[in-house]
């Protein structure tokens, strides 16, 4: 079993180094990555889902989901509660993240 640090970005760059290389962005009802390749839920699978809550306000929770696409794409999406532009955008984001298949439980 692999040990992660605590923070967000050591653990995003230790993914990085095991070729968790695609940046998804939620866009439009899909993952997009920086290349603009992009994918719906079930060409996806979270293998792993990291949680971390805000030093001043633990309800600030940012969830990294590690993904890897039908493709062989391997990468991360960064969801954070606050930074969907209205609530529905966000709940959209949350029901597409619900319809993906999780082959490994939290870590």
């Amino acid at each position: 079993m692999t040990t992660y640090p605590d923070s967000l970005s050591q653990v995003m760059n230790q993914l990085k180094e095991e070729g968790y290389e695609a940046s998804f962005d939620y866009k439009e009802g899909k993952l997009v990555d920086q290349h603009g390749q992009s994918y719906q839920a079930n060409e996806l699978i979270i293998t792993q889902t990291h949680r971390f809550e805000g030093f001043s306000n633990p309800s600030d929770n940012t969830i990294l989901y590690v993904l890897e696409a039908e493709d062989g794409n391997k990468g991360l999406y960064v969801a954070s509660y606050s930074i969907y532009e209205s609530e529905e955008e966000g709940e959209r984001a949350r029901a597409f993240f619900d319809k993906i298949e999780i082959k490994r439980e939290k870590v």
